[in-house]
């Protein structure tokens, strides 16, 4: 029989690609990225046996067919396994912690696990009659075996989808797994049909590089700093407590990690604690790094032997009393150290956030140690925690709409989109301080993704267009704003609704216009290319430099409520507010003047020449069906024809 390789050596440059990239950026302790890493060389494994036997047919050994026999063992083996690797991926990705009960992980492995004992038995006993291997390939016992594993896997996969693909935030992704599965079985049959077009390794190659890219979302994992954040270290906390594994915890602690950002740069930054995270990871073969918190990169490992843990944090110590290096750009890195056994000093995982959270709050002295009996004490965000992660998990989460009224139209054409959560155990939760510890903790792209989400369906669901509803207003934080792929991401969300790009409107706050980092820039000037007006938000209380009212291609500027209630009783206010005014009149920038509350304030925004209003004197934040009502039935208030 003759090959046709051409798909096999295309196979094999692209996978060794993809794994090598794959271990230069992607590496996590995650299960469901060990399985994907097993896949990848498994893939590998099928093209490299099929050039082998290439090679093997040009020059047989013509009187020995035993290595025809192993050659085409292991080529079925591989490609049944890759059936069993997808099954496994699917669980984790779906089942998630459900998923490290034995009895499930028995319901993947034992069924295709018979089906390679068969077809090993049915190759040795195809050996002993001296029968061709492709006789072997295509007898009745490999045909049947193949097609129960097919039938296996279709109830398997359905199984997994009915019973964990249920949520709506991982709905696309779901998705996106089953057409990957349909297209996996249907690659299967082809090879099996037609065992000339060595097919299979080049498309299970195509499909490797489409799951990195789609079905992984990295940036909901990994940080700019290729660590792995918070809300995964906690999750992998919580199956390592349920099945009592036992962990050991560096955690670094950087000082003044504020001012490395505003001195260097967030991207001069990012590298630095790239160097960081790579040292730290390579301390060990079981060594795996997260950034708990922005200023806290923390080392989990197995190793359990006291002297080799304690020489391991003098390593750390020293290397962190020289210089790091990025270029021409030299700096010192100045640290501390707090380490945690799990579970005996930490027996929870509500525990090692409030270490976390304490440790990140404290100011410890330069090179210092600390245990982490040290910051195991009450902690007050430990109930907002709780109740952001059940919100996500429960559907706690609501958007509220507060109405925009504008002054030269007479009437209500926008809203802000602001988020609430309503906790069944612990009440409303206060959104600013809630919204600042999502960020910490890493849930805030959850948060986020939620927010615009429910804009584009109650925006194209209400048709509120039609009822001079120009734009929504949507808030977008400095971590957001920090994701390479955020841009891209909420484009596709408005053209799966088809929100036209006009009826949005991302605020940006001023501590993240003030980011250096190429990301917030690209994805500003992205919003800006395909027509989405952007807002700069609570001016007024961010950093003092205001390049960026020229830098950047902000339409409307929204000056903070502070700014107004001071002007009522302190006459600099009064005058900054005056001139602020004057200056955006200059700059040609619409404003939206928030917190308006009094007919008096209207009259002296008015006069000011203010374009739009925001605040209780029009209406609170409200559900859909009451903004809804409200914009139905609103009548411009006397005050405002004055």
């Amino acid at each position: 029989m003759r090959y046709n390789m051409i798909f096999d050596y295309a196979a094999f440059a692209v996978l060794a690609v993809l794994l090598a990239y794959y271990f230069r950026k992607r590496k996590t302790a995650l299960p469901e990225y060990r399985q994907y890493h097993a896949m990848l060389i498994a893939s590998l494994l099928l093209s490299i046996n099929d050039i082998v036997v290439y090679c093997y047919y040009l020059n047989p050994i013509n009187e020995e067919k035993l290595l025809e026999y192993i050659f085409h063992v292991f080529d079925l083996i591989f490609q049944f396994y890759l059936l069993t690797g997808y099954c496994n991926y699917l669980a984790i990705a779906l089942a998630g912690k459900k998923y490290s009960r034995a009895k499930f992980r028995l319901a993947v492995y034992a069924p295709m696990g018979l089906v390679y004992t068969v077809i090993i038995i049915a190759a040795v006993f195809a050996y002993g009659k001296d029968m061709n291997a492709f006789s072997f390939r295509e007898s009745s016992i490999v045909i049947y075996s193949f097609i129960a594993a097919i039938v296996y896997t279709i109830i398997f996969a359905a199984y997994v989808v009915i019973r964990y693909g249920k949520n709506e935030e991982d709905k696309k992704k779901t998705i996106h797994m089953i057409v990957t599965l349909v297209i996996l079985l249907l690659i299967q049959s082809l090879q099996m049909v037609d065992q000339s077009k060595r097919i299979m390794p080049f498309l299970m190659a195509l499909l490797m590089t489409d799951m990195l890219y789609t079905v992984h979302r990295s940036n909901e994992i990994l940080d700019s700093t290729d660590s792995m954040i918070k809300h995964v270290m906690m999750s992998q906390a919580a199956e390592a407590y349920e099945e009592n594994i036992p962990y050991f915890y560096i955690f670094v602690k950087l000082h003044d990690y504020k001012v490395l950002t505003e001195s260097l740069g967030q991207d001069n930054t990012d590298f630095f604690l790239r160097q960081v995270g790579g040292y730290l990871g390579s301390l060990s073969s079981d060594s795996v790094v997260f950034r708990a918190a922005p200023d806290i990169m923390a080392l989990r490992t197995e190793i359990m032997d006291e002297e080799i843990r304690l020489g391991m944090l003098e390593e750390i110590r020293e290397r962190f009393r020289h210089p790091w290096r990025n270029g021409m750009l030299v700096t010192m890195l100045s640290t501390s150290y707090v380490t945690a056994q799990a579970p005996e000093e930490v027996p929870s995982v509500k525990l090692m956030r409030q270490l976390v959270n304490n440790i990140s709050r404290d100011d410890q002295e330069f090179d210092s140690v600390f245990n982490a009996k040290k910051y195991l004490k009450d902690d007050k965000d430990a109930q907002m925690l709780e109740a952001i992660r059940r919100g996500l998990r429960d559907g706690n989460f609501k958007v509220f709409y507060q109405p925009i009224y504008s002054t030269h139209k007479k009437k209500i054409i926008a809203a802000e989109a602001l988020i609430r959560l309503f906790d069944p155990e612990y009440g409303s939760i206060p959104a600013e301080p809630m919204i600042a510890l999502a960020e910490r903790e890493g849930y805030i792209l959850q948060i986020g993704r939620f927010v615009f989400e429910e804009v584009c369906r109650f925006y194209k669901e209400k048709k509120l267009n039609e009822k001079g509803v120009e734009y929504i207003e949507v808030n977008l934080s400095a971590v957001q704003c920090m994701q390479k792929s955020l841009a891209e991401e909420f484009m596709q969300i408005m053209r799966d609704n088809d929100i036209a790009p006009d009826s949005i409107n991302f605020e940006i706050t001023e501590s993240a216009a003030m980011i250096s980092n190429a990301a917030v820039t690209s994805n500003i000037y992205d919003f800006e290319l395909h027509g989405i007006s952007l807002s700069l938000d609570d001016y007024g209380t961010g950093y003092s430099n205001i390049s960026y009212l020229y830098d950047m291609p902000f339409m409307i500027m929204k000056i903070d409520k502070s700014i107004l209630w001071s002007a009522e009783t302190n006459e600099k206010a009064d005058i900054t507010l005056e001139n602020t005014y004057k200056m955006a009149n200059r700059l040609h920038l619409k404003v939206v003047q928030e917190g308006v509350e009094t007919e008096e304030q209207i009259k002296k925004l008015l006069k000011l020449g203010c374009d739009y209003f925001q605040g209780y004197y029009f209406s609170k934040p409200v559900e859909e069906e009451a903004f809804v009502k409200y914009v139905d039935n609103f009548e411009v208030p006397g005050v405002c024809n004055s």
